[in-house]
């Protein structure tokens, strides 16, 4: 058990010194971040009406959930700035 915890300890330190703290990679960071937010506030989406113009707009499924799930606590609870990153850092560990 200590043997998986150092490993578990060590690639999050890893991927914490691989994390660009200043910036994010990918602006999905914020959609991500902002879906998960409104999961811990509202529940899960049922539907999406900001798509009603695209093809998703009519039959919205939220294939994320589960991503959506592990980092709500953390986007509520850290901001979501650095509850994304937090997240990021333990789902690679």
């Amino acid at each position: 058990m200590k043997g998986v915890l150092a490993v578990f300890l060590l690639a999050a330190a890893y991927f914490c010194l691989m994390m660009p703290w200043g910036v994010f990679q990918d602006p999905d960071a914020f959609y991500h971040a902002h879906a998960a937010f409104l999961l811990w506030r509202d529940g899960p989406l049922l539907a999406f009406p900001w798509l009603d113009l695209t093809t998703l707009g009519a039959s919205f499924a939220d294939h994320h959930i589960l991503f959506r799930a592990v980092e709500a606590p953390f986007v509520a609870w850290f901001g979501w700035a650095m509850g994304s990153r937090i997240t990021s850092i333990l789902l690679s560990a």
